[in-house]
């Protein structure tokens, strides 16, 4: 439901931002935000199916790539 989807944002955009924080925490570390699932999705697709605006304009302002196409 929308309702849950919107209640869930938050956390997920944290999750991001704790894994980026790592990121400088723990030298060596690496983030994949463009990592993909199985077909073909990044982060950045399923926040913008699952309708999460906030985690979209995260992953965006964090350098991922805009134009990957799923399968």
């Amino acid at each position: 439901a929308p309702e849950d989807r919107a209640a869930a944002e938050p956390r997920f955009t944290s999750l991001i931002q704790l894994l980026l924080n790592s990121k400088e925490a723990l030298p060596g570390t690496q983030i994949n935000l463009n990592a993909r699932d199985r077909l073909g999705r990044t982060v950045l697709h399923l926040a913008c199916q699952h309708g999460m605006p906030g985690l979209a304009t995260e992953l965006i302002e964090q350098g991922c790539e805009l134009k990957i196409q799923d399968l």
